[in-house]
């Protein structure tokens, strides 16, 4: 028997796909997206879902929307800052923030079951890796900050209301849909189109989680009967930017001279070590992600030919 699940940021990368799986699984779905959102990624989902545009700035339309739908499981993927650098901190807070407090708030009046709320490995800050959920965090961005307030807000509101609640803290998740301007998706389309790409050398080690792993890992969150408070969602491991795209290269056929590695300096600041210790997900939800570098490359640039 399907639930009734809420999804906010639907329209987004990691909240489509999450919408998708979760029609396949038979739950009913309600998609919050933004008012003025693209939700170009939930068309071929159009009459298998209920698609609500919602301003999650606004604590009142939260306590609307949730009044409204009742669901039994809401899962908050909706966040300002993800797909590009936001310095815009009322935006910030707004979203990744107290949204997820009132969403807390006003889910613990309606009879839901369970509120997961996806963060971000950038909660962690410069820790050191892998990264333990055990480890102090200390986010060195606004983005990381207000994804961090998010989830303790959330998690401690919902927790005193008899609300079951938990924290996703994703990696760096890449595959089809993803945002073509972040790294792993403007080179894969690069390569497909038989583009040249400037690059750094390439020496950051990244958690390159693929999208289907991460979201099977937020499926096993909504079914679990004691999911833990706070969990990594990654590999474990640290795979280069380099061997990345290099294998989307491979995966395209495409000549490895199209990849200018050292064209670019890195960024001042630049992270060379960020990957996840999972070890607390697979315990407690049984997660393990499954899907090698090589094996995501192939479905991302795929998905790119399909579509050319």
């Amino acid at each position: 028997m399907g639930e009734l699940i809420l999804v906010t940021g639907a329209g987004g990368f990691v909240g489509a796909a999450l919408t998708a799986r979760l029609v396949r699984l038979g739950h009913d779905v309600v998609a919050v997206t933004r008012p003025d959102g693209n939700t170009a990624r939930l068309t071929g989902l159009l009459g298998q879902i209920e698609e609500r545009p919602v301003d999650l700035t606004s604590g009142a339309a939260i306590g609307r929307l949730v009044d409204d739908v009742r669901p039994t499981v809401c899962v908050h993927c909706a966040a300002v800052g993800a797909t590009t650098v936001s310095e815009d901190a009322d935006a910030l807070v707004a979203v990744n923030t107290l949204a997820p407090l009132a969403f807390a708030r006003a889910l613990s009046l309606t009879g839901c079951r369970r509120l997961v709320t996806v963060g971000s490995s950038s909660e962690y800050g410069p820790s050191g890796e892998p990264m333990t959920e055990a480890m102090l965090a200390r986010p060195d961005d606004l983005y990381g900050a207000t994804k961090l307030a998010g989830g303790i807000l959330a998690g401690t509101a919902a927790r005193a209301a008899g609300l079951s609640a938990c924290h996703a803290r994703l990696f760096s998740v890449y595959g089809p849909g993803e945002d073509r301007r972040r790294l792993i998706a403007a080179v894969a389309s690069a390569v497909v189109s038989g583009r040249a790409v400037e690059l750094t050398e390439g020496a950051q080690r990244r958690d390159l989680v693929f999208i289907d792993d991460a979201v099977e890992a937020l499926v096993l969150a909504i079914a679990s009967p004691d999911p833990p408070a706070v969990f990594n969602v990654g590999t474990g491991l640290g795979s280069s930017v380099r061997d990345a795209c290099l294998a989307l290269a491979d995966a395209a056929g495409a000549n490895h001279d199209l990849l200018r590695f050292g064209a670019l300096p890195y960024r001042s600041g630049e992270r060379f070590a960020w990957s996840a210790d999972p070890a607390r997900a697979t315990a407690r939800l049984g997660f393990v992600a499954r899907t090698s570098l090589v094996d995501g490359a192939r479905k991302t640039v795929q998905a790119l030919l399909a579509h050319a």
